[in-house]
């Protein structure tokens, strides 16, 4: 099972590129005859590179989401459109 640290998935993406960067620095100065090295990943990590670029994805997506209805709701409270039940609030309250 694979356990993704949503908070650090900015930080992580940063480290995997300075690695990948560097990686590549040390592959380019291989000598002419000389056997440069390999990497090969397992299956489990190529999964893992897939399922971190598609979380990366939908908390991107799912930001843009809030964005939108926090504006939507900010426009409502300045229009005085905004109300709320307070069923709603209740269950909040009791349930979250």
């Amino acid at each position: 099972m694979i356990t993704i640290n949503i908070s650090g998935i900015q930080q992580s993406s940063k480290i995997i590129n300075k690695y990948v960067q560097n990686s590549e620095k040390f592959v380019s100065k291989a000598k002419v005859g000389q056997k440069a090295d390999k990497v090969e990943l397992t299956q489990e990590s190529k999964s893992f590179s897939v399922a971190f670029k598609e979380a990366k994805e939908a908390m991107s997506k799912g930001q843009q989401e809030n964005v939108d209805k926090i504006k939507d709701i900010e426009r409502q409270i300045a229009s005085g459109e905004y109300s709320v039940s307070g069923y709603d609030v209740a269950r909040k309250i009791l349930f979250d």
